[in-house]
């Protein structure tokens, strides 16, 4: 057997030398030296025995030492080539490299490799091979997905315009033919009633009052008998009070383009109200979405949370005149004949101060809502004002009317009486894509500021989050709802 000295002189420099602790290779103790076996049984590196003794066992795996961890239950674990001097039996010494046991990486990443000048390897090209993926990737989503994916979405996106005009703009347009149409006769679902003084459902204004204490069922059918009803204490004291400070405040300021032609202009004053637009209108709308027997009339009249059409003021003054009576739609494009075809649609009044009849307080004809005839004539005779106790609509009180009913607002003939202000808010059956096609009944125009479109009554619930400039537009413009 070669003695370490000449073993040391004669082997590559990748010959490893079993160090304290560690036997490196399997193989076979040959005439003192060991000799590892490839695995095709042929001779490989020859080890020269160290002046220690083995130290443990392992198998070169790979080119990495695998260490056989006793502690651990066998499993096998990488270990780290260290540079190491040892003695061999006769004195010389040899140079070698043992495995220590651990999970390390040298400086140059790699774990148990041996160059043939018993240094660290140079690292495996991994960073260049990944750097490749990763520009192959980059290209092949880039020149391939991406454009498969943008016809795709182009398709999806194609598809789903075309069907939603056909199922529900082309409808919409249908429908809005009317009278050219040649629909008058076809689809009528009420026959054309003329209406007389014994038609009118009441005379008397005491009639008309909700109690407060009135269940939702009561209240829908006192509506919907007489085409109206008082509804008491809808906006409290408070708001009241504010409310009416807000509308006139803005009265003063008014200019040409924001007024609102009125019937009897004279010495009135009418206007679109934003939702924000003082801090009082968010309190006065969430209280009238909010009250427990508005909101669940409401919706029995027209359907879950029905759309908002109008929200704006109207100030009388002494001095102004009787206006003429009217209902707000008309019986050859309303819902009372054409059930199928308009949607509902009912306002709410709400007195902003005690309101006398001297004062011009609103004057009603309960029970033509349903006829479809010319009422002049029949109110002038039997129409009263809407009042209660003592001849007084009370400040937040609201009258809630079908716009089929007919109406009118009256002179205010008293001169040291306040303004009357009545607050107003208007609201129609919601359309449904699909299911109801329904359009807005024919005859009148709803005043509510163009930013305001787009609304429902549960928006009321909290103007301040669903109603603000600039997400008001935005809804108004059909962007987002």
């Amino acid at each position: 057997m070669e003695d370490s000295s000449s073993s040391a002189d004669r082997d590559p420099p990748d010959t490893l030398c079993a160090a304290h602790g560690i036997t490196l290779a399997t193989g076979t103790l040959v005439g003192g030296g060991w000799e590892q076996q490839d695995e095709g049984g042929e001779e490989a590196t020859t080890i020269p025995p160290c002046s220690s003794t083995t130290l443990a066992t392992g198998t070169l795996i790979g080119g990495r030492w695998g260490q056989d961890d006793d502690d651990e239950g066998g499993e096998e674990q990488t270990g780290k080539i260290q540079q190491c001097s040892t003695t061999s039996s006769d004195g010389s010494e040899a140079s070698a490299y043992a495995a220590s046991k651990g999970t390390t990486s040298g400086e140059n990443g790699q774990n148990g490799h041996l160059t043939e000048n018993g240094a660290a390897p140079t690292p495996i090209s991994s960073r260049k091979r990944k750097s490749k993926s990763v520009t192959k990737f980059f290209l092949r989503s880039l020149l391939i997905d991406m454009p498969l994916a943008l016809v795709f979405l182009s398709f999806v996106i194609s598809a789903s315009l075309l069907y939603v005009y056909d199922a529900y703009v082309t409808k919409i347009l249908t429908a809005s033919k009317w009278l050219g149409a040649n629909r008058l006769k076809n689809e009528y679902t009420y026959y054309t009633r003329e209406c007389m003084k014994e038609d009118l459902s009441t005379l008397k204004a005491k009639d008309l009052l909700i109690p407060s204490n009135a269940t939702a069922a009561e209240s829908t059918d006192t509506v919907m008998h007489h085409g109206m009803g008082i509804i008491p204490s809808v906006l409290t004291p408070y708001t009241t009070t504010k409310l009416r400070e807000f509308v006139m405040k803005r009265n003063a300021e008014l200019t040409d383009a924001e007024a609102i032609p009125l019937d009897g202009e004279n010495e009135r004053w009418s206007f679109g109200i934003g939702a924000t637009e003082d801090p009082i209108v968010p309190v006065a709308l969430r209280e009238i979405a909010s009250h427990p027997i508005l909101r669940p009339t409401l919706e029995n009249l027209m359907g879950k949370d029905p759309a908002v059409v109008e929200i704006t003021a109207i100030t009388s003054a002494f001095g102004a005149e009787d206006q003429g009576w009217h209902a707000d739609v008309k019986p050859l494009g309303n819902a009372a004949r054409y059930a199928r075809t308009f949607t509902h649609s009912y306002s709410l009044f709400t007195a902003l101060q005690d309101t006398t009849g001297a004062m011009g307080a609103t004057e009603v004809c309960p029970g033509t809502h349903y006829c479809a005839n010319e009422l002049e004539e029949v109110c002038y005779d039997h129409g009263f004002k809407v009042a209660q106790g003592h001849n007084v609509w009370r400040a937040g009180d609201s009258l809630l009317l079908n716009q089929c009913a007919w109406h009118r607002g009256t002179e205010h003939t008293d001169p040291d009486a306040k303004h009357r202000v009545v607050f107003i808010v208007t609201f129609h059956s919601r359309p449904r894509f699909g299911i109801d096609n329904r359009q807005l009944p024919h005859g009148t125009y709803f005043h509510i500021r163009w930013d305001m479109w787009g609304h429902t009554l549960n928006d009321l619930l909290d103007a301040k989050r669903y109603m603000p400039a600039p997400l008001a537009a935005i809804r108004s413009a059909g962007i987002w709802k």
